[in-house]
Parts: C-alpha cells; structure tokens; sequence
C-alpha cells in the first residue's frame, strides 16, 4: 500500500468521529439557540415593562417643577389679595429652593432595583445575541471546508471544543439565564418597596404571592442536591453547588481551606495555567475565607488566569477518538473505525498514533477499544451472527482479523497478553470452524501471529512465563482444519498448513534458547503436537520448497538447543531425568515428521 492509501484508510476513523461530533455540535447549538431565542423574547418584553416603571420612579429622584410653580402661585395669590383688601401682608411662604430637595430614601431604594433590572435585562439580551454569533461561528469553523483531509477538520473540531470547554461557553450560557433571573428579583424588590410606600393593604396581598413564588424557586433550586435525577431545576442549582455547597461541606469535613489555597497556588506557579476549572477551583476555596473583603483580589486573579491561560493541543487526538468509543453504538460505525486502525498506525497524517491507539486499547474506560473489537468479531461467529448477511459477515470478520493481526505485531505481548481477559481469542478461535472457507484460513493466521508475536516478544524481554499456555496453543492449533465439516478443499496443499506455522515455529526458536527445555517442552507440548496431525491430515502432495527447508532447519536448531543443555548429574542427560521425559516422548513424536520431510526432499 503506498501512503496515499494508508491516510485513505486512516480517514476511515475519523470519519466515524466527525459524524458523530456533527451530530453533538448541532444539538449542542440548537439547545443553545433555544436558551438564548427564549431569553431575547422574555428581555424584550421584560425590559419594556421596567422601563416604563422606571420612567415613573426616576421622577422621585430629582425636584418636581410643578411643586415649585404651585408655591409660586400660592404666595403671589396671597399678596394680591392682601393688597385688594388693605390687609397687612402675612409672612411670605419659603421660596422653594432645588437646592433643598432630598428624594426619600424608599425611592432611592426603588430606583436601585429597577435600574439595575432594566441594566441586567439589557446585559442579558446582549450576551444572548453574542452566544448565538459565537455557537454559529464555532459551528461553521468546526464542520470546515469538505475538501479539507478528515484528519485535519478532526483536529480542528476537537481543538475548537477543548477551547470551547476550557473557556466555559456552556457556563457564559447558564450564567445568562441566572442574570435574567437576578433581573426578576431585583423588579420583585423594588416593586415591593414602591408599594409599601404607597399602600399597605395593596403590598401585603402582592407580597405574599412574591413570597410564594420565591419558596417554590427556592424548593426547585436546593431540590437535587437531595433526590437525584431530579428534572426540576434551576440556574442557580449548579451556582450554588460549585460556589456555596462544595467549599462549606469541604471547609467543615477537611478543615483545610487555607491549605488547598496555598497547594493551587503553589501548584499553579509551577506550570501553566491550562484549564479554567483552576479559576473557579481557586475563587471557591477564597470565597468562604474572606467573602466579598477579597472580591478585588478574585477578580484580578480571574483577570490574570484569563491572559495565560492556553488551550492545550497535547492529547487532542486521543481525547476526540476516547470520545468517539465512549459514544458511537452502531455497529456499522464500529466497523468502520476498527477497520481504519491499521491505516491510522501507518499514516504520517496522526501524531504518535502508536501512543494513541495503545491508550485506546489500554483504557480503563467500559466501551475502549478492545470492548468494541470483541463485540465486532463476536457478530461473526456462528453463534451470533443471525440476522446479518453473509457479506456484511465477511467483511466484518476479515476487518476484525486484520486489525487484530496489525495491533499484534505493533504491541505484541501487550495486546495479546490483554485480549485474553477481553475474551477475544475465544472468538477468533471459534472462527477458524467457519463455514467460510477464507474466514477460517484468516482466523488461523491471525492466531500463529499472535502466538509468534507473543512467543517473540517474552523470548527478547525475558518476561515470566506468566502467559496462558493453553490460549497460546489453541491460537496456532490448525490440525482440525481436515476434519468432517471443516474448511474444505483450500486448504488440500500441505504448504498451506506449514505456511500458518512456519512463524510459529520459527518464534520458537529463541524462546527454546532463552528457557530451559522443561519449561518449553511443558508450555508447547500441544503446539508441537499440532505438527504432525497437520500432515496426516493432509492429502497426498509434496509441501513447498521453502516451507520444508525451513522445517528441517527448524529441526537442527531443536536438536542443537536440547544437545546444548548441560547434563543434571554426572554421567546423566536432561534427556535421562526423570522430570525431562515429555520431551523424549515430544522428540519420538516429531521424528517421524521430519523424516517423512526428509524423505520429500529426497525423492524431490
């Protein structure tokens, strides 16, 4: 394949993760629009109804010129009258002077809440049409152009919502909700007020239903932190979590509030700031110190935080696919991803893809990518695969088997070690019976290079002999492939079989040097039974050349590796101990193969 083919391939798996990211982009703006085309159409008629409030309540603030002209009149109506009747004039009324007006201070607190309603309605309406700008734009760059590699529209949508995450759109969002709400209250007091300096009889009856408005939001709002999955909620119910809640029960239970301060801040001056939950981690522990006495100080820490803080693009890629496994559930999507993996490994397009793909496959979460590659090739077995076609059942079975051949030999032990607790070589064990003749050959393969790669990796390593024996032989055991019911008529020439093993067998090699003769002989005795069965169940032909050659210069090796174990007694060979019998009983066995190899190759 050239490299064209393999970004091709590798393309595959990222086609599965902008078609879902799409999907959750678009829901994700839709529910956005929604919030904020709710919150324009409340403003704007919220904000009419404060207005025409507050054009009547800023009055009171300010000297009423009608006053003064009645004063006026009233005095120059007392002197006319004096002067018609010859009466002396009484005192004259006090000039009105605006220089000695002072509004109550009932209407200065009525005007507070109003102005600041109207002020907060307006902010709201602002922050509505901004967050709608912002959710188009980051949906026009996040799609991309269509002519633009998959790879890199992928890098871009998975680093546009690290941005958006990290910078806490979503948030700006609640908090916009929570303004409008304030806006509320704040009408709710100044009406009260105004009220009450009117009319006692017409504020009571209102004040009880503000009242038990209030309770019922204030029941809706505390209501999940005690019954889970609770559908009733507020904006203030997160707020009030994060804020309130979390840094009084931690400041109680831990008493370390002073502590955790000087841990983030020491933590912070070590590194770079790289996300904003350390913003809001910080002003939580510093709120219930020191309250609003320390407001100054959040703020210009915010501030500060704000201009150094950096989207991180370490782990981008790995956090977009993790995402994508934890979400995609179609089959066909599965499919699609598991087959793009051995093109991802090759592509010079994805940065450390090897580093990526071994997380994926060693990741703790539920649906990582082993739980998705064994749920794939189980719809291939015989046992489950009702209701899917043959077709769509092939190429379901041969992308899982090349993906698994590929992943063996870039990780090895690593990953066949770990597909054994995922149940996966159960599986492709049970394909090698198919009914498919290209099917069961593939499942063989896949096997002999798992237990090569395997046998490979333990033999240059020096690991423990901590591997499953039994798994390890069924992976290259291939000596039913001639029974009743088995692959048929592909399978008649002897090379086929000797081709699967020859891998095998030659893996052996430093895995035989590396241990002693008991341990190899105890670990592979079913594998090297394997061997001869293959023959006889072989027709009548004479095996490849190179296939034989190999296994008669395997057969030297073994008898220069067991000729070369130094003898336990004086005067007895391992071959004489009594615990070293299975492998005398394992070269008798073998014999009679590599002579009737030899024999071919004699007659040839």
């Amino acid at each position: 394949m050239t490299e064209s083919d393999y970004n091709d391939a590798s393309e595959k798996v990222w086609s599965v993760y902008l078609s879902e990211a799409d999907k959750e982009d678009k829901a994700l703006v839709e529910n956005w629009k929604g919030d904020t085309d709710g919150a324009l159409i409340f403003t704007g008629l919220f904000a009419v109804i404060v207005a025409a409030f507050t054009i009547e309540s800023y009055k009171k603030l300010s000297p009423d010129s009608g006053v003064s002209t009645v004063l006026l009149l009233n005095q120059l109506s007392q002197q006319l009258s004096a002067l018609s009747n010859g009466t002396q004039i009484s005192p004259p009324l006090p000039i009105y002077s605006d220089s000695s007006f002072r509004p109550t201070s009932s209407a200065i607190r009525v005007n507070i809440f109003w102005f600041l309603s109207l002020i907060l309605s307006l902010i709201c309406a602002l922050m509505a049409t901004l967050t709608q700008q912002w959710a188009r734009h980051y949906l026009e760059l996040a799609q991309g152009q269509q002519e633009t590699l998959l790879s890199k529209r992928a890098h871009t949508r998975a680093y546009l919502f690290e941005s958006m995450r990290v910078y806490g759109l979503s948030a700006g969002v609640d908090a916009l909700m929570a303004l409008l709400h304030v806006a509320v209250f704040l009408f709710c007091a100044g009406l009260m007020e105004s009220l009450f300096s009117i009319n006692n009889t017409v504020a009571w009856p209102v004040f009880a239903v503000i009242c038990c408005a209030a309770a019922a939001y204030i029941f809706l709002t505390i209501t999940p932190y005690f019954i889970r999955n609770r559908l009733y909620r507020t904006p203030f119910t997160k707020i009030g979590f994060v804020w309130i809640i979390q840094p009084l029960v931690e400041g109680m239970l831990k008493v370390k509030i002073a502590y955790s301060l000087a841990v983030q801040v020491r933590r912070q001056t070590g590194h770079m700031v790289n996300s904003f939950a350390t913003v809001l981690s910080i002003l939580r522990i510093m709120i219930p110190i020191g309250g609003l006495v320390f407001l100054p100080l959040q703020l210009a820490l915010v501030v500060i935080f704000l201009l150094v803080i950096k989207v991180p693009e370490e782990g981008i890629d790995k956090k977009a696919l993790r995402w994508t496994l934890a979400t995609v559930s179609k089959d066909d999507d599965i499919e699609t991803i598991i087959e793009g993996i051995p093109g991802f490994l090759r592509s010079r397009t994805s940065n450390d893809a090897k580093t990526i793909v071994r997380d994926l496959l060693d990741s703790q979460q539920t649906r990582s990518l082993g739980y998705h590659m064994n749920r794939l090739i189980q719809t291939c077995t015989p046992e489950a695969y009702h209701g899917t076609t043959e077709s769509v059942r092939r190429r379901r079975a041969m992308i899982s088997l090349d993906t698994i051949r590929v992943l063996t030999w870039v990780y090895f032990d690593s990953f066949v070690y770990g597909m054994f607790g995922l149940q996966i070589w159960p599986s492709v064990d049970s394909l090698k019976c198919d009914k498919d003749p290209v099917i069961a050959l593939n499942a063989v393969s896949t096997g002999a290079i798992a237990a090569c790669a395997y046998l490979r990796t333990i033999s240059i390593n020096g690991a423990n002999d901590h591997y499953h024996p039994k798994e390890l032989s069924n992976l290259v055991n291939v000596s039913w492939l001639k029974e009743e019911g088995g692959g048929g008529g592909l399978y008649s020439p002897a090379g086929c079989h000797l081709l699967i093993v020859k891998g095998f067998i030659a893996s052996t090699l430093p895995y035989l040097r590396s241990r002693s003769n008991k341990v190899a002989a105890t670990s592979l005795r079913s594998v090297w039974e394997t061997i001869p069965l293959i023959l006889d169940k072989t027709p009548e032909g004479e095996p490849e050349g190179q296939v034989r050659q190999t296994f008669l210069a395997l057969w030297a090796e073994v008898e220069g590796v067991i000729s070369e174990e130094p003898p336990d007694k004086e005067g007895e060979t391992m071959m004489d101990s009594e615990s070293e019998r299975p492998i005398r009983r394992l070269m008798d066995m073998l014999r009679p193969l590599v002579e009737r190899v030899r024999a071919l190759d004699e007659t040839r």
